[in-house]
């Protein structure tokens, strides 16, 4: 179906992917304008392509502290410093964001775990649940799939799981944060959706989640084997959150994720307060490489050379 629209302004349009920048082109009447505004130094989206990249936009750069919800002024500066590829020196600690030194990985999913249920909920008043732990990695012993596991474990050993929310073999507390691995088309729920589990279920079988724009859906046993536990996730997985408090945990191992774009996408996702956990090390590697994610693409060359901008 045709959008019924003059003028069509996009945002967060650096997080289109190929299918969904095709589709919406498609979706456009003839002679209608079209405005992208994103950030041109954050990850690519999580699906094929980058449309963005590709473009050559003649578009404005929305200032982060512009953005509704802004971060405070020190984690617009730290993200800033970021982007530029400021040396370690340049990122100035303050309240709202630290690095929290731990060498190994099992230091670092234990630091991250105090940090995420002791420590913010004590300190600045947030809440375990409004905690995103974004991570460089996946895999590895400090990855996503591992501080998941470890956060879990951690926020059900005081036997808070009694009235969990059984869902496709997997378990959720009501009010858990999760994501949608795959897509649901036929309640048009995309991947990489984040969400809050409702319950306890009812009728048995049937998982109400509550997404962002806080309307309620009920996904049936086949389509709640989409969901995904997001006690922890992955930087390109929660693009853009926003989140109250973010944790970013950082090891040396991980040196092929550790780049600019992935810590710029993390610490320009908190808020309030956004804590580095790792080796310094680690996160002057990130600061200091510049390494652009792989994507097979041809956009750019089909287009051809870019229109000279307007004076």
């Amino acid at each position: 179906a045709q959008l019924d629209a003059d003028l069509l302004v996009v945002v967060h349009a650096d997080q289109l992917d190929h299918w969904q920048a095709r589709a919406l082109v498609a979706a456009l009447a003839e002679g209608a304008h079209l405005a992208l505004v994103g950030d041109p130094r954050a990850l690519p989206p999580l699906g094929p392509g980058w449309p963005w990249a590709d473009l050559a936009l003649q578009a404005a750069d929305v200032a982060l502290a512009a953005r509704p919800g802004a971060s405070t002024a020190a984690l617009v500066g730290a993200a800033e410093c970021i982007a530029r590829g400021d040396p370690l020196s340049h990122l100035v600690e303050s309240d709202d964001l630290w690095l929290c030194p731990a060498d190994d990985p099992e230091e670092i999913v234990d630091t991250v775990g105090e940090i995420v249920c002791e420590r913010l909920p004590r300190q600045r008043g947030v809440t375990a649940e409004a905690v995103a732990v974004l991570c460089l990695a996946r895999h590895g012993p400090a990855g996503a799939a591992a501080l998941n596991a470890a956060l879990r474990a951690r926020r059900d050993a005081g036997g808070g799981s009694a009235a969990a929310v059984r869902a496709a073999g997997r378990s959720f507390r009501p009010g858990e944060r999760a994501i949608l691995a795959e897509s649901v088309p036929h309640l048009a729920l995309a991947r990489g959706t984040l969400v809050r589990v409702v319950g306890p279920a009812r009728p048995p079988g049937v998982v109400h989640i509550t997404l962002p724009d806080r309307r309620q859906v009920a996904l049936d046993e086949a389509d709640a084997a989409a969901l995904d536990y997001a006690a922890a996730l992955e930087v390109r997985q929660a693009q853009g959150g926003p989140f109250r408090a973010v944790v970013v945990p950082m090891l040396s191992e991980d040196y092929v994720t550790l780049h600019r774009r992935a810590l710029y996408s993390a610490v320009s996702s908190a808020r309030e307060v956004c804590v580095l956990v790792g080796q310094e090390r680690a996160l002057a590697h990130a600061l200091a490489s510049a390494r652009e994610p792989l994507r097979y693409r041809r956009l750019a060359a089909r287009l051809g050379p870019p229109p000279p901008r307007p004076a």
